[in-house]
């Protein structure tokens, strides 16, 4: 796979107006040319549309979309993959439109992890920012900015991944969260949903990442180089504004079986 492998880059969001811009400039200097880009804004009632589309429309590899409606962050993250041709070997990554890639080689660093022999997926690492005031130190409160980590080999080999976050393990996960097609592609859309057959209203990311890992097994990598700076201090983030079905939704989804590990 090695330099072959091509880094397809989702982002979306929804009335991301004071970062759109630079998250998009972020992922437009990246040195790594095997690169393509999927955007979409959620029906934002800011100024993110225009953003969007002035800053996308007509750029090779670039695809993009303005909703008319917004559907929310999991809908829109599946249609984008969705459309996009990928093959087994390409890698998938996310880059939340209130975020922005943290060098421009960040790509290039991620696309070398998967130079190794069986790296299926791979998460981390992030810098947790504020908007204004540069990044976080000791006096802010964000509880949604834990140190990526891996999971205990014996987890990863015996399926017991979500039952080993129910007791206490917690999610490891985190920015850059990145997965090969050949993982992605097995994602069913009622990974996607609730129990009640509609899409995920929030924690898009452990909805991808557990099947995911769990379909991997060991074959992911934590990545210790900073990819992102996460916008620490958006207000309109989902653990602000729905924090009660965030921790719903997630009990859901840890509730559920298990994905088999794929053989070789």
């Amino acid at each position: 796979m090695g330099c072959a492998v091509r880094v397809h880059v989702v982002t979306v969001g929804r009335n991301c107006e004071p970062f759109a811009l630079r998250c998009l400039e972020s992922l437009a200097e990246q040195t790594r040319q095997n690169v393509t880009v999927t955007v979409v804004d959620d029906a934002s009632t800011d100024g993110t549309s225009d953003i969007v589309a002035g800053f996308c429309d007509g750029r090779p590899g670039w695809q993009w979309q303005v909703n008319s409606e917004p559907v929310g962050a999991t809908r829109n993250q599946y249609e984008a993959w969705q459309s996009a041709d990928l093959d087994d070997g390409d890698v998938v990554a996310w880059c939340d439109l209130d975020d922005a890639l943290a060098s421009p080689d960040a790509l290039a660093r991620l696309a070398a992890a998967y130079k190794r022999r069986n790296v299926w997926m791979t998460y981390g690492n992030y810098r947790p920012v504020h908007s204004h005031a540069g990044p976080c130190d000791d006096r802010c409160s964000c509880w949604t900015c834990p140190n990526v980590a891996p999971y205990p080999s014996r987890v990863m080999h015996t399926g017991k991944l979500r039952s080993f976050i129910r007791a206490g393990g917690g999610f490891r996960f985190n920015h850059l969260r990145a997965v090969t097609w050949r993982l992605l592609r097995r994602v069913d859309v009622d990974d996607l949903r609730d129990d009640d057959g509609n899409w995920w209203t929030s924690g898009p990311d452990a909805a991808v990442m557990l099947p995911c890992l769990e379909m991997a097994g060991p074959r992911y990598r934590v990545l210790a180089d900073v990819l992102v700076n996460y916008t620490a201090d958006n207000p309109a983030s989902e653990w602000r504004t729905i924090v009660d079905t965030v921790r719903s939704n997630h009990r859901q989804m840890l509730s559920r079986p298990p994905k088999r590990m794929l053989a070789q």
